[in-house]
């Protein structure tokens, strides 16, 4: 039925990520539960479609998509009682602004995790979306202020991300 076809898809889309990287086989995958879950209104698999598909215009470089699925992803993660979806959501404007230059806003998203309780953070980090969000933060941190011409704040980040991360054994 649809709901298995969505949990399919999702599912081959995120293998393909982990396995094979092929971006188009992934995005296709990816598409096609999204378009279910939105049908469906299954919200956590939309957020999670539209996270898969903002690692596709990542891995190729498609920031402005990139920045349209991690706004996307913001209105969902609104209507969400997981407060770690909008952390989430941080994340990603966070890296996809990084991405695109655009590292003065990019470093306010990242504060804001940086900001959150880190309990809050460890949370969105253990499930779909990977990666423990202050970490992420960190290193994202790590190389605005590289970009801007602070390498000691960036080594100083950079170094608290390592830390971090090898307490965490994440």
């Amino acid at each position: 039925d649809a709901e298995d076809e969505m949990h399919l898809c999702e599912g081959l889309g995120h293998a393909l990520w982990h396995t094979r990287g092929d971006n188009a086989a992934m995005a296709r995958a990816f598409r096609r539960a999204l378009v279910i879950a939105e049908q469906r209104q299954a919200m956590a698999s939309r957020r999670r479609c539209l996270w898969g598909l903002w690692l596709v215009c990542n891995a190729t470089g498609d920031y402005a998509g990139s920045r349209a699925l991690a706004e996307r992803f913001g209105e969902v993660a609104a209507d969400d009682a997981d407060a770690s979806a909008r952390l989430t959501h941080a994340r990603m404007m966070a890296l996809g602004m990084h991405l695109a230059g655009e590292q003065g806003p990019a470093s306010q998203y990242a504060q804001a995790i940086l900001e959150a309780p880190a309990a809050l953070n460890h949370a969105a980090g253990t499930g779909w979306f990977q990666f423990d969000q202050r970490v992420a933060a960190l290193a994202v941190s790590a190389r605005i202020h590289w970009l801007q011409g602070r390498p000691d704040a960036a080594l100083a980040r950079a170094a608290e991300a390592v830390r971090e991360a090898v307490a965490l054994d994440h």
